[in-house]
């Protein structure tokens, strides 16, 4: 039997810009509450008498039984049909891990950086605690029926980014600060077993490589700025027969753009209102020769000799192409319990703070641009996190009310 450890729980302390009382306190005591999945994982658990199946219908049970937890707490797709296409992609990438007797492996994109902020703003804050805790909550439900659990790969999209947003310095720098504090609370949380975070720029082999990537994705960019104003003008029920179209599918596209995909993205980017409408399609066009990179590249793989099950905190867009929503898990990053307001955004694009609610400290999420109530103010704070020899501060201002 395994020794009891007395490294496994992280220590919590908060600190404040200013006085605040209780609040600290009560922030404090909260965080160690509901974050106590992160807080007190300990990675290598007492055997509890778990032994691998070996039988085809063993294991089918038992991969039935990992897919209904990880489904639990998903976003339903749009119909029962398919919802069942997508739980048995789902059950057949986990039946060949437990015939491998390896963890499951699950893929995730994730920004590098938060969305329209630079700066101490960049922090990672209580937003990506939170999802990393709901992340971690599925992988340890997962371990009490299979023990290897899951293996998340977090690919982080700087490559991405850089090429929607450029290379200015600020840019640079809040890229790098959120990154290397993800990296680290991972690291000092001791979750390096679950979660690996890679930047999508560290796939290449070298500099030669990278540059080939940008003019890669100049090339998916023209395509699709080519196809998206043809199929506007002309018709999008026709683009089967447009050049194009054409052009764009020899570059490994699927799917014809559809008009309420266009429409969402075009209203997904609430924080660029003030822009033209040609500015944001070539955003969206800029994200899109992205997406096409991953898939000529194969930028997505994970070190797992099986097909990684997709996670996402942001739902598909409708109309999106069927081999995009097949074999994935569609979550809140928070539990509706705790906040009710975030239904399709990542941690990224929120602001993770703390906040009285009905007498009780509770985490809150909310956009960066959102007007504050009468009397309200936020006071700069954060949670350090200490483990073993190893500490790591998470931003987590308190909103303070008159």
């Amino acid at each position: 039997m395994k020794a009891a450890s007395t490294d496994v729980h992280a220590a919590i302390c908060c600190s404040y810009a200013e006085d605040v009382g209780a609040a600290a306190e009560a922030v404090r005591r909260a965080a160690g509450s509901l974050f106590s999945a992160a807080l007190g994982y300990d990675p290598n658990p007492q055997e509890s008498g778990w032994t691998v199946p070996t039988s085809p219908d063993d294991i089918a049970r038992m991969s039935r039984a990992i897919a209904q937890q990880m489904l639990a707490g998903a976003r339903l797709p749009v119909s029962p049909q398919a919802l069942e296409i997508n739980r048995t992609v789902i059950e057949e990438r986990i039946a060949r891990s437990i015939a491998l007797r390896i963890p499951i492996p699950a893929q995730m994109l994730w920004s590098p950086k938060k969305h329209w902020v630079v700066g101490a703003d960049s922090d990672a804050d209580v937003a990506e605690l939170t999802a990393l805790n709901t992340l971690l909550s599925i992988h340890t439900g997962v371990r009490a029926i299979y023990r290897p659990g899951l293996a998340y790969t977090l690919h982080l999209e700087d490559l991405e980014f850089e090429y929607m947003e450029g290379v200015e310095s600020e840019l640079n720098d809040a890229r790098n600060r959120y990154i290397a504090g993800l990296r680290r609370v991972i690291r000092v949380l001791g979750l390096g077993d679950v979660f690996t975070a890679i930047r999508i720029s560290e796939r290449a082999a070298d500099e030669e490589t990278l540059r080939a990537w940008f003019v890669q994705m100049d090339e998916n960019y023209h395509a699709l700025e080519t196809y998206w104003y043809e199929s506007e003008a002309n018709g999008i029920d026709g683009y089967e027969r447009y050049e194009s179209f054409a052009a764009l599918r020899r570059l490994g596209w699927h799917g014809s753009i559809p008009e309420e995909m266009r429409n969402h993205y075009l209203r997904r980017l609430t924080a660029a209102r003030d822009r033209s409408r040609a500015e944001r399609v070539r955003m969206i066009l800029r994200n899109f020769s992205g997406i096409l990179l991953h898939h000529q590249k194969r930028l997505l793989t994970t070190n797992s000799e099986v097909e990684p099950v997709k996670f996402s905190f942001i739902p598909p867009a409708p109309g999106a192409p069927d081999v995009l929503t097949k074999g994935r898990v569609d979550l809140r990053f928070v539990s509706r319990n705790i906040c009710s307001r975030v239904g399709s955004a990542g941690p990224w694009s929120t602001k993770g703070y703390f906040r009285w609610r009905d007498g009780v400290m509770m985490p809150a999420f909310g956009s960066w641009h959102a007007a504050l109530d009468a009397g309200a103010r936020f006071v700069y704070g954060r949670l350090t996190l200490r483990r073993c020899d190893q500490d790591v501060d998470v931003r987590a201002d308190v909103m303070l009310e008159s």
